[in-house]
């Protein structure tokens, strides 16, 4: 014979399972829902199981309708609609996980909890909570959150973006810096790179490499790529992106941020030069990002391209891999341009 243990009775006892209305308090109100319980066959009192759950989640929603709550699904379609996790998502609140996860389940959240993830609604204000809250998470969960955020607050998402997301965005690892890739920030190193360069402009060889310099420099010394993203191994030396590293380029235009000429060559190549646009804000909030980035094009930037082609030629991460493949930030050990 199956038992529970009826809290009640303080022991194990038969039961039998009934399909009737039910009275269940919440908060001091009483709702009457129908469903499947067991009782005790000793006292008559419902046991507490899956099936009492049912029915408690059941009271919850209606005493949320009642009071204009929201409910435990709107709730979780409101954090999925940014792609963020309920340990993310409660960061950004400023409230526990562990509550957050109560209120996607069933419980009932509190007025003030209610109002506060009803701004979440509006993702500029979400923005305004990650910055409050940013010292809650940590920096890749901060990017990561931010960049999800923010595809809610453009009008319409391109498809050049889409597209470097999707090739571009691995999981942290050796080959993009322990950082996943984020457009937002490529276009904040770019613009804060231009502003520091004589003119604000560069042909495009010399920006992959002033590139290379920073996002290994800062993982040599801080154990993090800025940009994440991949390089490869090509003729002129390290490639951020390989063959999507127009693409990057031609993004950033598309946002505004640089202007592109392109001028045909004696040998019909097209070169490529890459001049900031008026106006152009490089959003970068950590301190030593903007440090090394300044650095590197202090020290690298007077360069032409030929001459860091040169020295990037000299670097284990080029001298140790081959055509076409990608280079490893392990490498960054042995940086010889910059230390």
């Amino acid at each position: 014979m199956s038992v529970l243990f009826c809290p009640n009775c303080e022991r194990n006892t038969a039961f039998t399972t009934v399909m009737r209305k039910h009275d269940i308090t919440v908060r001091g109100e009483t709702f009457c829902v129908s469903g499947e319980a067991d009782l005790c066959k000793s006292c008559g009192e419902i046991l507490w199981n899956e099936k009492y759950d049912g029915l408690l989640a059941r009271a919850y929603e209606m005493y949320k309708k009642k009071h204009g709550l929201l409910s435990s699904g709107e709730i979780r379609e409101i954090r999925t609609s940014y792609n963020l996790s309920q340990d993310v998502f409660a960061a950004i609140l400023g409230i526990g996980s562990a509550s957050l996860q109560r209120y996607e389940t069933g419980a009932v959240q509190t007025i003030p909890y209610d109002r506060l993830i009803r701004e979440a609604y509006d993702a500029k204000r979400l923005l305004d909570l990650l910055e409050t809250n940013r010292s809650r998470l940590s920096e890749e969960a901060y990017r990561a959150a931010k960049e999800s955020i923010r595809e809610k607050t453009a009008p319409c998402t391109s498809s050049l973006r889409r597209h470097l997301i999707a090739e571009l965005q691995d999981s942290p690892s050796e080959f993009n810096g322990l950082r996943s890739f984020s457009p937002d920030s490529f276009q904040a190193v770019i613009a804060r790179l231009l502003s520091r360069l004589k003119d604000a402009y560069a042909p495009i060889t010399k920006l992959h490499k002033l590139l290379f310099y920073i996002d290994f420099l800062s993982f040599k010394t801080r154990g993090a790529s800025v940009t994440g993203l991949r390089y490869v191994h090509w003729p002129h030396g390290p490639v951020p992106g390989g063959t999507l590293s127009y693409d990057l380029y031609d993004y950033v235009s598309e946002a505004g941020v640089v202007r592109i000429e392109e001028e045909e060559c004696e040998d019909g190549n097209i070169k490529r030069t890459i001049e900031l646009s008026d106006g152009a804000v490089a959003d970068i909030p950590d301190p030593e990002e903007r440090r090394i980035i300044d650095r590197v094009a202090d020290t690298l930037g007077k360069l032409g391209a030929r001459e860091l082609s040169a020295l990037s030629h000299d670097e284990d991460a080029y001298m140790r891999t081959r055509d076409k493949e990608r280079i490893s930030y392990t490498y960054a050990a042995t940086l010889k341009a910059i230390r």
